[in-house]
């Protein structure tokens, strides 16, 4: 059974990557549209700064999924997709179901493959695991 929004946040925040992770926003492909019409192009930007503006942690949390950061809590897309949907939900069912709608059929290319806002895994430098501590002449 796919995690809830608050479970996914929750796990999300115990990775340790949440809490500063920056996204950005609701997905929509405004800058597309407004290569084949002004008028559909500025359409989609203002509903993507509605979205943006009224449901940022829903749209934070889903950016984060897409990312590889989403391994660490082993994050489906289902989930992802299911949790903003029941975020936005609480209170506009309509948006939530336009917005789940957009995901499902488009975001499977991106999932776990995001890069907005991912920064990697900080690894620690290499040190040499062999100590010479005496030199042979021969």
């Amino acid at each position: 059974m796919p995690r809830t929004y608050d479970q996914l946040v929750a796990d999300a925040t115990a990775s340790g990557t949440f809490a500063d992770y920056q996204g950005d926003g609701a997905s929509v492909p405004w800058q597309v549209m407004t290569v084949f019409s002004q008028p559909a192009g500025m359409t989609m930007w203002v509903y993507k700064a509605y979205l943006d503006a009224r449901w940022p942690a829903g749209f934070k949390l889903h950016d984060w999924c897409y990312t590889p950061y989403g391994a660490l809590i082993a994050c489906t897309r289902e989930e992802a997709d299911l949790a903003l949907r029941e975020y936005i939900a609480r209170d506009s069912i309509i948006d939530a179901e336009i917005v789940f709608l957009a995901v499902d059929l488009g975001g499977a290319p991106f999932f776990g493959t995001s890069q907005t806002g991912y920064v990697g895994l900080q690894v620690q430098g290499s040190v040499a695991n062999i100590g010479f501590t005496q030199q042979h002449d021969c």
